[in-house]
């Protein structure tokens, strides 16, 4: 199931504040990390495709 721009940003924040804690390995981090990257790219997708329907809707 893919989720929703407000449970990826969820699930960022989470991560950060894991990450941020300090109690997680290195390796633990760089996955955390990786998996932001990956947050964060899906939720820029999904402000874009916002973004550009926005525009069709108020060229019509």
């Amino acid at each position: 199931m893919k989720k929703n721009y407000e449970d990826q940003i969820q699930e960022l924040k989470k991560i950060i504040y894991e990450i941020e804690n300090g109690d997680i390995t290195l390796d633990e981090s760089l996955k955390l990390y990786e998996r932001g990257i990956q947050l964060l790219q899906n939720c820029e997708k999904i402000l874009e495709e916002a973004e550009l329907k926005v525009t069709e809707l108020q060229d019509r």
